[in-house]
């Protein structure tokens, strides 16, 4: 499936091709613009992050540079916060950016812009967020059980800090009641659902088997 491809594309191209330091462009992308709007907040009549945000009417509207640019709009105005976002994006970027290779990693992030947009003309707005959140569930497949220290003092390993996120996703989405949010939520996850399903079959084939054997097991014994 996908990861037989992307093996033939880095045995065609290498694993180095791509967009170098990927993530470090993004974040001081969006600090720049954070900057702006902060010291210029009137930009030629409106701030600079309203020139970059996705719209789907404005897009169709002609302003077709939106569906990348929304990348580098701030996802708040608190500043402590959003360094501490940048921080963690940037940090789980450059691991997979090095687990990965430039390659793999820069598709993988295209590949998110692409279910993000897509999600953006579901509901008609979008933002980076499922897609910089794709970085940590992507690393959590790779190293579920790496510990962070959060804030200095706590330490928890990944996999819980994704199941935590996804969970935190969910839940407003199931209050909704609406088909279009869970749709856009699969789709601004897509890169995650392609580059890892491989391995979630291969893990929900060994629990069968393993259900299989088990079940076999008890029956044998009953005997």
């Amino acid at each position: 499936m996908i990861s037989k491809l992307l093996d033939s594309l880095e045995r065609r191209y290498g694993k180095h091709r791509g967009i170098r330091n990927l993530m470090s462009i993004v974040v001081i992308g969006t600090v720049i613009v954070y900057l702006a709007d902060y010291f210029f907040p009137v930009f030629a009549g409106r701030s600079l992050s309203s020139y970059l945000y996705f719209s789907k009417d404005r897009i169709l509207a002609g302003e077709f540079w939106r569906v990348a640019t929304f990348i580098f709009v701030p996802g708040g105005s608190n500043l402590l916060l959003l360094a501490i976002g940048l921080y963690f994006d940037w940090f789980m970027g450059e691991m997979l950016q090095n687990y990965w290779g430039t390659l793999r990693f820069t598709l993988f992030y295209t590949i998110g812009m692409l279910g993000a947009v897509i999600a953006g003309c579901i509901t008609g707005y979008t933002t980076a967020y499922y897609l910089n959140m794709s970085l940590m569930l992507a690393m959590a497949c790779i190293s579920p059980d790496m510990q962070l220290r959060l804030y200095g003092m706590l330490n928890i390993r990944l996999k819980w800090l994704a199941l935590a996120s996804l969970v935190m996703m969910l839940l407003p989405m199931l209050n909704a009641g609406s088909w279009q949010e869970p749709l856009a939520l699969v789709a601004a996850l897509i890169n995650v659902i392609l580059f890892f399903a491989d391995k979630m079959i291969g893990q929900v084939q060994q629990y069968w088997r393993h259900y299989q054997w088990k079940k076999g097991w008890r029956s044998g014994w009953k005997r």
